[in-house]
């Protein structure tokens, strides 16, 4: 006789503890340590075997395309692309620095040949100041000087015509010792005469050409300036017209100059 009041026999688990007849846990048949239908961390439902639902290959195969955000495989990429991408940052990079070059030589430099022009202005009436005379109505010059004031009789006639007189110029390259005007270009057109013409004079301002005659001798007295960059002080050279003053100032003389005829104006000039 068959009692009737155990638990129902099943054919898979004879023992009714949870294992089949072989003893196996049904959870675990794998063999894994995961149940058959555990998820995997990527998404899909990963069974020891086979290949999650959503990805074509095993997470554990290497993958031969990149897929974008959008999960979708990006095409490989062109080599002549590429470069030509490459060849125009490399373009655009140098015209960049080209321009930055083009703003430093010619507003930068200028404001550097200003400051520079200003301090030589500076020093050269520093020097003027430190030995000048003064003429009184008496006929007395009062002469000062670095080591004190001295008071002498004026002559009443010069001694020496102008014309004859030698004049005697103590310069140092790289420092001024005269002054140029141009009353066509306004009152306060006014540039230091810098002695030589080296680029670190002409950043200063007009420089002398060594080995030419100074202002008031006979011959030329030659300058050189920048009309571009450095400050520019010939810039405006063009703007000259014949006949124009351009007046040198000494330390004890002034001298003026004039534009000589232009080239169309040879022919015709009177």
């Amino acid at each position: 006789m068959t009692a009737s009041g155990g638990p129902p026999s099943d054919p898979e688990d004879p023992a009714g503890d949870g294992r089949d007849a072989a003893g196996e846990d049904r959870e675990e048949r794998a063999g894994d340590g995961r149940n058959a239908a555990e998820e995997h961390p990527l998404g899909g439902l990963w069974d020891g075997e086979r290949t999650p639902r959503g990805y074509s290959s095993p997470p554990d195969a290497p993958s031969t395309s990149r897929p974008d955000r959008r999960g979708a495989e990006r095409p490989p990429r062109d080599p002549v692309r590429t470069t030509i991408r490459g060849l125009g940052q490399l373009l655009i990079t140098a015209g960049v620095v080209v321009l930055l070059f083009v703003v430093y030589e010619i507003w930068v430099t200028n404001l550097f040949g200003q400051q520079r022009q200003a301090a030589a202005t500076q020093a050269l009436d520093q020097l003027w100041a430190s030995d000048s005379a003064v003429v009184t109505a008496a006929g007395q010059a009062v002469v000062t000087q670095s080591g004190g004031t001295v008071v002498v009789t004026a002559p009443t006639q010069p001694t020496t015509a102008p014309a004859d007189r030698q004049r005697h110029y103590d310069t140092t390259e790289g420092v001024g010792f005269a002054k140029m005007y141009v009353p066509s270009f306004g009152a306060d057109f006014v540039l230091t005469i810098i002695e030589g013409t080296s680029e670190a004079d002409l950043y200063a301002g007009p420089g002398h050409y060594q080995g030419t005659q100074y202002p008031g001798e006979p011959g030329n007295f030659a300058l050189a300036g920048h009309r571009v960059n450095k400050g520019a002080p010939f810039d405006d050279l063009g703007l000259l017209h014949s006949c124009d003053a351009i007046v040198v100032e000494t330390r004890d003389d002034w001298f003026v100059y004039r534009v000589l005829p232009m080239q169309d104006e040879v022919d015709s000039w009177a």
